[in-house]
Order: C-alpha cells, then sequence, then structure tokens
C-alpha cells in the first residue's frame, strides 16, 4: 500500500508550542526591565544623537567667545536666524518689517579662521590680500594680543570668530547685526564692564559717504527710557582693536543690557550708513568689576555718558569712533542719579520696656563720630548713627546684648505741586554685626502715628560689599498730593525714621539680645518722577512706602458718586431710603456675612451720617453727629455703619457666620465700635462641637467668658471708633462665631467687622503690631507641660509603652506658653476694657515621637531597594497584557491537543477491534479465549459489541486513521 505525503498536524502543533513559549519568554523579560534600565538606554540614545560640539558653556554673554554649540563637522559659516537661538546670536537684517535693508550676497555668521576650516571656506566669504592671495583674519590670541588665564571661562585661545559680511551687486553695501540672546542683569550698586574685539577688512560707505563701519550697541532698560549707546563708525583697516563700555546702573532699579554687533546702519530707506566689506568680532565679555575700577577708568579719558533728562539721550549716547580719544576705545554709561546727602538729628534711647544690660557704660550708643575695637578689628564711622554692644565690661567680664532705639527729627516732608514733590528716595549704608540667632537691626519709617517697620531683624554678616557695608533704600510716595483734584492744595506729610538694635519686643531668653554693633550712615534722599518711582525694585534691602500722614487708609480712588467709600452698602432703591431717613434691615446689605438677632422694640440695619437730619431718632443722630465731627480723621467724609438702636436688658445683636477652627490654626474676629450715649456695646465669641449644636460662650484660661465691652467713655482711635480685636488660637478643632450687638437702651455702631479670618499671627507678631506708647499688655502664662515619649502615635494617644530612661518614664518639660495677652490703652480712661486680645488655647506638644533609629534605618534600606526594583509600571503595562494573551493561548491549544489525541486514539481502538471481527477471525479469537479457559481453570467471559453492518463493509485503514 503506497503512503500519500500530507499535511502533519503534530508537527504543526509542537512547532506552534515552541513558538508560543519563546514570546512568552521574551515579554516577560521585557516586563522584568527595571526604569533605571530604561532610564540608562534613554541616556545613551541622547549620547549617540549629541554630536561633539561644546556645550558647557559658563560665560555670562553666551558663547562671547564664538567656541560653543559648533560641531567639527560644520559648514561655515554657522548662524542663528532671528526665530533661532541654536549659536546664542541671532542674524537680523537692518530696519524693520516692511522697511527692512536690502540683502547681503555674502555669507555671514560664526567660522572657524584655524588653517584647514578656513580654507574649505568658500573663496567669496574671504577678502584678499594685495597679492591676490586670501586674507585670514586670525583671532586676537593668534596675534598675541590677550593672553589666556587660569581664570578664563571663556576659550580666548580657540580659533573661531563671528564674521559679518555685507556684499551687494552695486557696491553700496547694506546693515545687519548679530544679536545676542543673552540678557545681562547689573544689580543697583554693582559696576560692569562689557568688551569686544573688533577688526573690519576693506569697508567702505554708501557712494563713497564717510558714514560707514562696523558698531557696537548697548540696549538697556532703565527708567525713564533712553535710547541705546551705539559706538559707530568703526574702521581698524585689519587690525584686531578692543572696544569697553564701562556699565554704572541706576542706583535704584535693577538695570538689564544686551549686546548687538552690526556692520552698515540704516533700512530700506535710510542707506547713508550702509557699508561694504568685512567685519570680524571675537571674545565678547561681560563681567563685574569694583567700583575702584570703575572709577579708574573714567578718570582715565573715557567719555562718560550720564543720564541727563536735560540732554536729547540719542544724541548723547551716540559716539562716533573717529572722535574717541582714548586708546582703548572706551566709553561709559552712567544710569546713576545725583543724591543729596540728608541731615539727621534725633535723639536715642534704651527701650526701657524690654530687658536690656544693666552695665550700659560699657556701651557706644549715639549719632556723630564713632571709634572702636571690636574681635580685633579697628571700626570707625563719621556722622553715623552707632550702637555698639561688645558683649564685655573693662575686667573681660561677658556681658548680656541690649536694645537700642535711636529715633531721628523730621528728615523731610513729602506732596506738592511738582510730580518729583510727591516721590523721594531715602538711602543709608548699614554694617550690622551679631550673632546669628540674635536679635538684629529693625529700621522703620515713622509716618505722624503710623509706623512701617519696612526692614525688620536684619545683620550684614557676609553680605556686604567694599568695608562691608550694605545699601538699604526706601521709596516713600504721598498718594494724597499725587492724587490731587484739579484746583485743589496738595497735602504735604512730614516723616522721620527709627533705627534699633536689639529686639523690639520682650525676650524672654536673654541670649537673644545682641552682642555686636550696628552703624547707619551716609543717609541721602532724592526726588524722583514718578516713572522712576514706578520702576523701582522692592527686596530685602528695598522697600516702598506710602505716607499717609493723619489718613488711617492708603488712598484709594473713589468708588462712588459720593465719594466715599463704605464697607456696606444697598441696592440704589434702598439707598433713596437712606437718604429719606430710613434705617435699611440688615437682611437688605449686600453681601453681608451675618444676621440680626433683634428684640422687640430694638432696631438694627444701615444709616449714614451724611443724612444725619433725615433721622426721626434722637440718639441716632447724636450719634451721627458725633461721628462727622471735624475732630475724627478719616479717608472717608461720611460713615455708613450699622446701627443697633437696643432695648434696656434685652439682647439685640449681630450674629456671624460660624468658622472651623482647626487645631493649632489662628483665627482674627475685629470689629469698629461705637456707643453713644447711656450705651454699651459687647463683642463675644460663641463657641459649638458642632454647625448646628449648642454650645457655650468662648472662655479663658481662668474660665470667663471672653467678652469685650464698649462705652460711651471708651477711648476712641482717631477716626472716632473703638477697634476692638481677638485672636484665638485653637487647641483642637472649634466652631466659633462672632456676636456683637448691645442689652442696653441707646445707639451703638458697628463697621469694619471681621466676622472670622484665618491668620498667620503669632503671639510675638500680634503685640508687636500694637506700640507700647499705645497699649499695655497684661500676660499669662501656662506651667510647663511634661511631655512623655513614645513609638508610635498609637501608643502616644493610649498612653502605653512608654519608652523608658534609666529605669523611669522618658520625657521633657516644654516651656510655658502665653495662654492670654490683653491689652488696654495707655493713655485712656481708667475702666477701658482690653479692646485687644490674643487667647492661646493650643497647650503644645504633649508627647514625642521617638522611632527605632536602627529600625528606620532598615526600612529605609529596604524601602530603598525595593523602589530600585521597582519595573516601570507604566511602560510594561500593555507587555503584560500581552504576556496574559499568550498564556491563555498556551493553555486553550494544549487542552485542544490532548482532547484532539484522546479522541483519536479511542476511535483508532475501537475501528480495529471491530475489523478484527469483520475479517473472519472471530473463531480464532474464541479458540483464543478457550484455550485461555484451560490455562487458567476457569471460563473467562469476554462481552464483543455487535457489529453494524455498515462498518463490516468498510475495511480499516492504516495509513489514514483519520479516515476511519
Amino acid at each position: 500500500m503506497n503512503k500519500t505525503n500530507k499535511f502533519n498536524l503534530k508537527a504543526f502543533l509542537t512547532f506552534l508550542l515552541v513558538a508560543v513559549l519563546s514570546f512568552a519568554m521574551i515579554f516577560c523579560a521585557a516586563c522584568n526591565k527595571t526604569s533605571t534600565t530604561d532610564d540608562n538606554d534613554d541616556t545613551d540614545d541622547k549620547t549617540e544623537e549629541t554630536s561633539d560640539a561644546k556645550t558647557d558653556d559658563k560665560q555670562t554673554l553666551a558663547n562671547g567667545d564664538f567656541e560653543f554649540y559648533t560641531a567639527s563637522t560644520a559648514t561655515y559659516p554657522v548662524y542663528s536666524t532671528s526665530s533661532s537661538s541654536s549659536y546664542k546670536w541671532q542674524q537680523v537684517k537692518g530696519g524693520e518689517s516692511g522697511n527692512y535693508a536690502v540683502s547681503s550676497t555674502g555669507n555671514s555668521g560664526i567660522i572657524d579662521t584655524a588653517d584647514e576650516p578656513y580654507g574649505k571656506l568658500a573663496d567669496a566669504n574671504k577678502p584678499k590680500n594685495a597679492d591676490d592671495t586670501f586674507y585670514n583674519p586670525k583671532t586676537p590670541y593668534a596675534e598675541n594680543l590677550v593672553e589666556k588665564t587660569d581664570d578664563d571661562v571663556a576659550d580666548v585661545s580657540g580659533t573661531k570668530v563671528l564674521m559679518i559680511h555685507n556684499k551687494t551687486s552695486d557696491g553700496n553695501g547694506t546693515a545687519q547685526n548679530f544679536s545676542s540672546t543673552s540678557t545681562i542683569t547689573l544689580a543697583a550698586g554693582k559696576y560692569a564692564a562689557l568688551s569686544v574685539w573688533i577688526k573690519t577688512k576693506d569697508v567702505s560707505g554708501y557712494k563713497g559717504s564717510d558714514e560707514y563701519g562696523a558698531y557696537v550697541k548697548v540696549v538697556s532698560t532703565v527708567t525713564p527710557s533712553v535710547d541705546p549707546l551705539i559706538v559707530r563708525n568703526i574702521d581698524t583697516a585689519g587690525a584686531w582693536k578692543k572696544y569697553t563700555v564701562y556699565l554704572k546702573p541706576s542706583a535704584f532699579i535693577t538695570t538689564t543690557y544686551k549686546l548687538i554687533l552690526g556692520l552698515g546702519d540704516g533700512d530700506g530707506i535710510d542707506k547713508y550708513g550702509y557699508t561694504e566689506g568685512f567685519a570680524y568680532f571675537d571674545n565678547a565679555e561681560y563681567k563685574i568689576i569694583e567700583k575702584s575700577a570703575y572709577d579708574a577708568a573714567i578718570t582715565s579719558g573715557v567719555s562718560v555718558l550720564t543720564n541727563d533728562e536735560t540732554v536729547t539721550p540719542k544724541a548723547y549716547f551716540d559716539i562716533n569712533d573717529k572722535t574717541l580719544g582714548t586708546a582703548e576705545r572706551a566709553v561709559a554709561m552712567d544710569f546713576s542719579k545725583t543724591e543729596t546727602p540728608a541731615a539727621i538729628t534725633g535723639a536715642g534711647d534704651y527701650n526701657s520696656n524690654i530687658s536690656v544690660n544693666p552695665l550700659n557704660a560699657f556701651d557706644k550708643v549715639g549719632y556723630g563720630d564713632v571709634t572702636f575695637d571690636y574681635a580685633g578689628e579697628t571700626v570707625s564711622a563719621t556722622d553715623a548713627i552707632y550702637m555698639v554692644f561688645d558683649g564685655k565690661d573693662a575686667d573681660g567680664n561677658q556681658l548680656l546684648g541690649s536694645s537700642y532705639t535711636y529715633k531721628t527729627n523730621v528728615v523731610g516732608n513729602i506732596g506738592g505741586a511738582a510730580e518729583t514733590d510727591n516721590y523721594v528716595k531715602f538711602t543709608f549704608k548699614a554694617k550690622v554685626i551679631n550673632k546669628s540667632f540674635q536679635k538684629g537691626a529693625t529700621v522703620t519709617v515713622v509716618d505722624g502715628e503710623t509706623k512701617t517697620d519696612s526692614f525688620s531683624n536684619f545683620n550684614t554678616v557676609d553680605k556686604g560689599d567694599d568695608d562691608g557695608y550694605v545699601t538699604y533704600s526706601f521709596y516713600l510716595v504721598n498718594n494724597y498730593a499725587v492724587n490731587v483734584e484739579d484746583g485743589g492744595t496738595p497735602e504735604v506729610f512730614d516723616y522721620s525714621f527709627n533705627f534699633t538694635f536689639g529686639s523690639t519686643s520682650y525676650e524672654d531668653i536673654d541670649l537673644l539680645y545682641p552682642q555686636g554693633y550696628a552703624i547707619f550712615k551716609d543717609f541721602t534722599q532724592t526726588a524722583l518722577t514718578k516713572a522712576e518711582y514706578d520702576a523701582a525694585t522692592t527686596g530685602d534691602t528695598s522697600a516702598k512706602v506710602e505716607i499717609k500722614g493723619s489718613h488711617t487708609n492708603a488712598y484709594s480712588a473713589d468708588a462712588d458718586e459720593d465719594g466715599d467709600n463704605y464697607d456696606y452698602n444697598v441696592a440704589p432703591t434702598d439707598k433713596e431710603k437712606m437718604q429719606n431717613g430710613e434705617i435699611i434691615p440688615v437682611t437688605q446689605i449686600t453681601s453681608v456675612p451675618f444676621t440680626a438677632v433683634v428684640a422687640e422694640g430694638a432696631t438694627a440695619g444701615l444709616v449714614n451720617s451724611e443724612y444725619v437730619a433725615a433721622y426721626t431718632n434722637a440718639e441716632l443722630q447724636a450719634a451721627l453727629t458725633d461721628m462727622n465731627s471735624a475732630e475724627w480723621k478719616r479717608d472717608n467724609e461720611f460713615v455708613q455703619p450699622i446701627a443697633v438702636i437696643g432695648a434696656a436688658d434685652k439682647e439685640t445683636y449681630l450674629k456671624g457666620e460660624v468658622k472651623t477652627v482647626t487645631k493649632g490654626s489662628t483665627y482674627s474676629f475685629s470689629a469698629k465700635v461705637y456707643a453713644g450715649a447711656g450705651a454699651e456695646a459687647f463683642i463675644r465669641i460663641y463657641k459649638s462641637k458642632t454647625l448646628d449644636s449648642e454650645g457655650e460662650y468662648l472662655k479663658d484660661a481662668d474660665g470667663n467668658p471672653i467678652t469685650v465691652v464698649v462705652k460711651n467713655g471708651s477711648t476712641k482711635n482717631k477716626d472716632g471708633y473703638v477697634n476692638v480685636r481677638i485672636v484665638v488660637k485653637a487647641g483642637e478643632e472649634l466652631k466659633l462665631r462672632l456676636e456683637l450687638g448691645t442689652k442696653t437702651s441707646g445707639v451703638v455702631l458697628f463697621d469694619g467687622i471681621d466676622a472670622g479670618s484665618s491668620a498667620s499671627v503669632t503671639y510675638e507678631t500680634f503685640k508687636s503690631s500694637y506700640y507700647a506708647s499705645e497699649y499695655e499688655f497684661t500676660e499669662k502664662k501656662s506651667e510647663g507641660v511634661k511631655a512623655y515619649y513614645y513609638k508610635t502615635e498609637e501608643d502616644a494617644k493610649a498612653d502605653k509603652n512608654r519608652i523608658q530612661e534609666n529605669g523611669a518614664d522618658k520625657y521633657t518639660v516644654t516651656e510655658g506658653q502665653v495662654t492670654a495677652a490683653i491689652g488696654k490703652p495707655t493713655t485712656g480712661n481708667a475702666d477701658d476694657d482690653a479692646f485687644v486680645q490674643y487667647h492661646n488655647f493650643d497647650k503644645g506638644t504633649t508627647y514625642v515621637i521617638e522611632a527605632d533609629e536602627t529600625e528606620t534605618d532598615e526600612d529605609t534600606e529596604e524601602e530603598e531597594e525595593t523602589e530600585e526594583n521597582q519595573p516601570n509600571t507604566a511602560a510594561s503595562v500593555w507587555l503584560s497584557v500581552i504576556s496574559i494573551i499568550l498564556a491563555v493561548a498556551l493553555i486553550a491549544a494544549l487542552v485542544a491537543v490532548l482532547v484532539r489525541r484522546n479522541l483519536a486514539k479511542r476511535s483508532q481502538k475501537k475501528a480495529k477491534t471491530k475489523s478484527y471481527y469483520s475479517n473472519g477471525n472471530s473463531g480464532v479469537a474464541r479458540a483464543r479465549y478457550d484455550k485461555s479457559k484451560s490455562s487458567y481453570g476457569k471460563t473467562r467471559k469476554v462481552k464483543v459489541a455487535d457489529v453494524d453492518p455498515e462498518e463490516e463493509k468498510k475495511d480499516y485503514d492504516y495509513d489514514n486513521p483519520e479516515n476511519n
């Protein structure tokens, strides 16, 4: 029987299994790649893609030596367009959009003057010598004009330069430049120098004009704005020459500069400055210099260009190179202003309300000339405010530090008809030396009764210039004079200064009082324009302060037609009712954060003192008339408060929104309050556990309700109100709301209400915001808290497993804190309440968590190791999905093969049996079974299946079992 070749299913399935297993192994390996491997792969790719161009440029003027960002395989010249910064210099045509100068057929950009690359430069971009050979400009270094030093960040020995090649068909030239992409910033009080080497070759002017050549342009930003400095018409006739621009910036704002290098000037219409030929530039450099170097430069014949408003800037800053009389080809840009010395008089004293050194005889304090020795150095100053706490007495014993304030008399006034009357710059130099943990110096602007601490607790250790002094600047403005209406008379305000060395408030720790010295000298004041004031920058050494005189608030433009701004307003229809003497209910006030609880016979609503005559209630009329008195100083002419007309022995009050104060946070509640004849106002704070639950009034540490009472005779502020403020620091989460009203007959007024706001206030800042001359504080302090040590927060909260030390519970005692500070007016009435209060319910640290350091380190190492071995999840998710799919396919394939093979075997066995009997072998079978019977001594019964007649007709196909 012939066997026929056919498809082998078994071999195919085996191949499929091998393929599936191989792919699964590949994808599993990919999934196990860590993120570290991925990162390394990325790095390798970047390395392969990076050219050999140098990119580690550390020059302030980027690529000023033209040696960076250019690959060795570059085709010269290379350049950046105006929309690119690849080489840090952008090529720009002369003129502007729509009026550009004509194009040059010559190429411009960075070139390499080394023999081999320069030889490959197109001949059209190389000038010729007289003998018709090509001219190579070389570099200043190659011509021994500069030397390389170890501190050079630029590669002055490099061979690359910037070339500008202007070539036109008519030979009349054109104009183009390369602008540095670097913007140089020079802080006030610093000095710098910009320099560049220039060489020109075969340059000529437009139609024989003598206005031609290369130029250096320095664009600056300073107020008032000035045109750029230009040194033009440079023709070095084939020689390298260095051009330097010395920079003295504005003394009161940061000045920025940009360098532009060009050949030819003009645009599409103005061609008189067009230039034909070559210009080369190298080693463009910017560096900070000392004042002494600047002064030496300008005294050696350098032309100094000043910021003089009386001179047209363009004419003054436009220099023809042919007129420069210095061999070094140098000019200077001076943007400083002449500052006028300020006369200082006044008096100083130790801050008596603060702990001071009892041996003051060993200190030096005052104003004038001083010389003393400190830490082995002799220090001297002339016409200076000085405070010296040298820390030791005559016997060498260490002394405590101290606190001293020198208060100047009026230094000047501000305000007038001229613009420069209303803007003043006041400067001084300070040298403050103390230990880093001690209190430093504070300088305050004094404006009537307003004091502004603009420079607080500073020292100048390792900060000063020259001999260790730092210049500080105040920029003062009088907006009440600036914004005076036409025909009005500007208000003029005086100002003075307080200079303090040491704490401005009581310190519990004596070591905080400074040991060292503070010197303030070189006082100046200078009138400014508005533009100069607006451009002045503020920071650690400069501040802007508005001088307000007797006004309470900073100036603001009137927001309504009446010229007054109010905290509370109503709709226009209600305003008309107010003008007619109606009291507008609280519910009608726009955007008010509280509701009114009004007793029978009482009234609460918005009123305005401008319409005092329209009201019918005599007590309200009297209160509003008092508020209109010329005695009070306010920005508004009238007041528009919420009035409460009370009923005797019945509370009528305003109820603020509930504020959630979290543990450890601080909230401030305040209001301006006025009490009319016979009336008393109360201000209190209600506390509840939840927003809707019942509670009680907040109590102080002694269990007394925190309530402020304002009476008719209470001491008023200069605006006619009593200013009330309560600050609360929570020891647990609190739900608080402000309540303010009256339970007496008569009229009380409320304005400027803060119904609760988060405040970044500590006890120290709270107290320091009120001057000792205005408020006297009574303080209460808690005892120290014993804080035990635990390993976990859970143990601490459950107070179990305290850490032991020397056989006992380990603990520390934290310092007691101020739990309350209440302030009363120092010059007020005897029965004045404490109008400003600070309450601290936070007991501070009550336990300390001290984890096992060894265990922590191990945990940290395990975490770090785990993190290092973690795969990049985002990158391998899809690989994991594919692996799962392949695994399912593999299992399915195996199951299918096993089922198929089992079915085939069963079918084959069945068919063989039937075929055997159908071929006449039944008798043989019986004989064999009979034989077996005799062999085993017993009959074995074998059940033979009935043969299907159809199957009997078929022979068994041994070659193709699947056909059986």
